[in-house]
């Protein structure tokens, strides 16, 4: 904090001097430290809404509010609550405290994993109670099949081996992540 002091004299002919005196405070307030992540890259599923703020968890102690950027054309990021991606994407942030702002961060990478895919034979033709292999009818490019015997979806296969006794439907799901 530094004190200014300013001084005005008023002179005019037939009166005396006067003199006034007025004092300015400036404070000086710290610049915050560029913020630092937990980790700079992160996992996302193209298209899916993810929040930047829950993916690079800042590092402990570190004061000011985040505002991202996209470093491939310094854009700022309108709602990092809500960031959608289908590629690569880069981000780095600036932290604001007590209306100074920090110089940027390292950038933070996302990586897009590409959207599970799964196409299903229709009707593959068995004999009765023999046992198959579920995964035989299905065909998928990435993540984990999961199969179902009922249609919520709430009792699963495992392994995806079954023995049907008679015309049985059964459901299957991919996820990725």
């Amino acid at each position: 904090t530094t004190i200014y002091r300013a001084k005005v004299t008023w002179t005019k002919t037939g009166c005396d001097n006067i003199v006034e005196y007025a004092n300015v405070t400036v404070t000086v307030n710290a610049l915050p430290s560029a913020p630092t992540f937990t980790t700079n890259s992160a996992q996302v599923c193209s298209g899916v809404a993810f929040n930047l703020n829950e993916k690079f968890s800042r590092n402990s102690g570190e004061a000011g509010t985040l505002t991202w950027y996209k470093a491939s054309d310094n854009s700022q990021v309108s709602d990092p609550t809500s960031v959608t991606i289908t590629e690569l994407t880069s981000y780095y942030a600036k932290a604001t405290n007590n209306n100074c702002t920090s110089d940027e961060s390292l950038d933070c990478i996302v990586n897009v994993d590409a959207n599970p895919t799964l196409e299903l034979e229709s009707t593959p033709t068995v004999c009765p109670n023999v046992q198959i292999d579920l995964d035989d009818y299905a065909t998928y490019n990435t993540g984990t099949l999961i199969w179902y015997s009922n249609q919520e979806r709430t009792t699963v296969i495992t392994d995806g081996l079954v023995t049907p006794t008679e015309r049985t439907t059964y459901y299957a799901k991919v996820t990725n992540g």
